[in-house]
C-alpha cells in the first residue's frame, strides 16, 4: 500500500512539472525589438527591427543607420511558418526600388538571438544575428 501510494504521489509531481513545461511545438515568439550590425554593400549598417507577431503574421518596422542617414521601413509580407520568419523591407534609395528578403529563425542555443539571411534583389546576401533588446 506504501508502495502504491509512492508511485501516485511521483506520478502527480512529474505530471505538475510537465504541465508547467513549454509544449515542445510551441511556437517561437519573434515579438520584440531586435538588433543587427554588419558591413553591406552600401557599407557599415545598423539595423533596430520592431517585430510584433500575431499568430502567422509579422507585422513591424525597420530603422537602418547608415553613412547617407536613417530610413524607418514599414514591413511588410510577414510571416511565421512553423519556427521560421519571413518579411519584405522595401526601400527607395537614390530613387532607386530595392527589395530585401528576411529569412530566418532563433537561434538553437539562445531564443535572444534571431539568425537571419538578407537577400538585397540579385546584388548581395548577408547571413546576420540580430540580438532581442531587453
Amino acid at each position: 500500500m506504501k508502495n502504491y501510494l509512492n508511485a501516485i504521489l511521483l506520478g502527480t509531481f512529474i505530471l505538475g512539472v510537465a504541465a508547467m513545461l513549454p509544449a515542445a511545438d510551441a511556437p517561437a515568439s519573434f515579438s520584440g525589438s531586435w538588433k543587427a550590425e554588419f558591413d553591406g554593400a552600401i557599407g557599415h549598417l545598423k539595423y533596430t527591427y520592431d517585430l510584433k507577431q500575431d499568430g502567422t503574421n509579422i507585422t513591424g518596422k525597420a530603422t537602418r543607420v547608415a553613412d547617407d542617414g536613417t530610413n524607418v521601413t514599414t514591413l511588410a509580407e510577414g510571416k511565421v511558418t512553423g519556427g521560421t520568419v519571413s518579411f519584405v523591407e522595401a526601400l527607395s534609395i537614390q530613387g532607386q526600388d530595392l527589395r530585401i528578403d528576411y529569412k530566418g529563425a532563433l537561434s538553437a542555443t539562445n531564443k535572444d538571438e534571431l539568425k537571419l539571411t538578407r537577400s538585397v534583389g540579385e546584388f548581395a546576401t548577408n547571413e546576420i544575428t540580430a540580438t532581442r533588446g531587453k
